[in-house]
């Protein structure tokens, strides 16, 4: 299968990142997150199935909080 794939350094949080993009609908199948140097492998996450147009509450999202540090989801 074809894929572009977008490559991403974080050096903030010392991460190296790689998305797989499908060509032909721009959705993003596949991430994957390395530590900053792509010795190890932190995550690989891959989308099994999606469905389009189906409606999503918008309290599912909500912006993150900062923190002294890092920004941390609520």
């Amino acid at each position: 299968r074809d894929w572009i794939v977008l490559e991403e350094m974080a050096p903030q949080v010392g991460l190296y990142l790689e998305y797989y993009i499908d060509p032909k609908t721009y959705f993003i199948w596949r991430t994957v997150q390395m530590s900053q140097d792509k010795e190890f492998v932190r995550g690989d996450f891959v989308v099994k199935s999606l469905r389009k147009g189906v409606k999503v509450d918008d309290k599912r999202f909500k912006p993150p909080v900062k923190t002294d540090t890092l920004f941390v989801s609520s």
